[in-house]
């Protein structure tokens, strides 16, 4: 191999480890701006992951707070609303004293008394009747203003007041008026609730298949008067009455004149009320007449009057109240006055006062 050759050779050895090795330089600038490059894209991921990461522990933590702060509140009122529906209960106390049953005009009456510590609302506090027969019956319902006319207004603490209860106006499988004319003479129970359950109360009563009329009339004392002097043209005498419904139904009583003995002219009146006040007369020979419910009172008076007071005057009557349920139950009441009769002579011993 010549010289020539050999110059050549190591000229394009030189040459290649020439281009080599910049390519080589080139290579590896290259891989360190990449990197470079993505060490920086790198640093940027991981920040704007941190603050990601932040944001989302802030939004979880004020989730939870919110969430939690509800459901705290949320118990809040669940136990507020708990107390007070139990103090409500603990207050409601409602007793059913007694209950009876008018076969007449199907109409009942429940006498009920607050035992609680509140007033008790008849219109809006919801309350419940059952009553349980021994033929396997049974009957419940609300009260309201279409089968109790006085459910309306309060009842206050310790109070007592008797419902009218119409029971042909409440519907079981008939109605009760009907299913209680149809267990006459056997125990019945009935049991008073709310609606909430919060009490109970319960009476038997025997349904009765028939009606009682007795009357209670009182009887005034007799009276005599000495005339003073001069004799005034005219005399009154004023008799108070009052007269019971002591039967089991609602009963119309009429009350009238029923004798009078006298030697003297008299006139004769019935009031409206005790005293005979002038504005409550009644016509003369026209009857007193009241309509009382079981166990009611009223409040009548009788007026006898003589027109010469100069004359010394006895007289005799007897009133007599008659029952419109019960044709044969009647009473009667005597009174004797006395006018100017000599002393001693006038009740009780003059004859026609004995």
């Amino acid at each position: 191999m010549t010289g020539a050759l050999w110059l050549e050779l190591e000229i394009n050895a030189r040459d290649c480890l020439s281009s080599g090795f910049t390519q080589s330089v080139a290579k590896s600038n290259k891989a360190l701006l990449l990197k470079r490059s993505m060490a920086g894209h790198k640093g940027v991921t991981i920040t704007i992951a941190l603050l990601l990461a932040v944001a989302m522990t802030v939004a979880v933590a004020a989730g939870a707070f919110f969430f939690f702060q509800k459901f705290q509140q949320q118990q809040q009122g669940q136990t507020e609303s708990m107390q007070t529906s139990l103090l409500k209960k603990l207050a409601t106390c409602i007793k059913l004293e007694s209950y009876n049953f008018n076969p007449i005009d199907n109409s009942s009456e429940a006498v009920i008394r607050n035992c609680g510590f509140r007033e008790l609302d008849l219109g809006n506090d919801t309350l419940n009747l059952m009553f349980k027969t021994p033929i396997g019956k049974n009957c419940a319902f609300t009260l309201n203003s279409q089968n109790c006319g006085n459910c309306v207004g309060k009842l206050g603490i310790g109070s007592f007041v008797a419902l009218q209860i119409n029971a042909s106006a409440v519907s079981c499988s008939s109605t009760l008026a009907d299913l209680l004319n149809e267990v006459v003479g056997q125990v019945v129970t009935v049991v008073l609730s709310d609606k909430g359950a919060s009490f109970s109360s319960s009476v038997t009563f025997i349904p009765e298949g028939f009606v009682t009329c007795t009357i209670g009339m009182s009887s005034p004392a007799d009276q005599m008067k000495a005339p003073p002097d001069p004799p005034p043209p005219t005399s009154t005498f004023c008799y108070d009455y009052s007269i019971t419904n002591n039967g089991n139904a609602q009963d119309t009583f009429t009350v009238n004149l029923d004798f009078i003995e006298s030697p003297s002219i008299i006139f004769n009146n019935f009031y409206n009320g005790a005293g005979c006040v002038p504005g409550n007369m009644l016509p003369v020979a026209t009857p007193f007449t009241t309509t009382l419910p079981k166990g009611q009172t009223a409040s009548f008076s009788y007026n006898v009057t003589i027109t010469d007071s100069n004359w010394n005057y006895w007289w005799l009557t007897t009133i007599r109240a008659n029952s419109a349920n019960c044709a044969s139950a009647f009473v009667k009441d005597k009174t004797c006055s006395c006018y100017n009769q000599p002393p001693g002579s006038c009740p009780p011993l003059h004859p026609k006062c004995l």
